[in-house]
């Protein structure tokens, strides 16, 4: 049956996804996810038009798993937002300080003496 292989490239995609985002490969985690909302939208609206449609037990411990998969890479990709605005928040105030000594730096002729006090 076709959902089923629908449900089988989720959990796939799922999988896979996981990897890429342990891995920090950000641009195939989104291609994956596009992908498997892709394959959601399908089994949705093939779940629409058959209204007394049931998932087998393969189906519903696939979807189960994936799910578990899923609440682990929420978990990951916020560890990653946390980090990056960590990131920027650093890189923000690097920028401040370097700015309040930039005035000093752009003196490029002249003279230093020192004087003995």
């Amino acid at each position: 049956m076709i959902i089923e292989e629908w449900i089988q490239a989720i959990f796939e995609t799922t999988i896979e996804m996981d990897e890429s985002l342990i891995h920090g490969n950000f641009e195939q985690f989104e291609d994956l996810l596009n992908n498997r909302e892709v394959l959601m939208r399908k089994v949705d609206s093939y779940k629409m038009d058959k209204p007394d449609f049931t998932f087998s037990q393969k189906a519903k411990d696939q979807l189960t798993k994936a799910f578990q998969i899923d609440q682990k890479i929420q978990a990951l990709l916020k560890k990653n937002i946390d980090e990056a605005k960590i990131s920027i928040t650093r890189i923000k105030q690097n920028k401040q300080f370097s700015n309040i000594y930039q005035s000093y730096v752009t003196q490029t002729n002249g003279i230093f003496i020192d004087e003995k006090k």
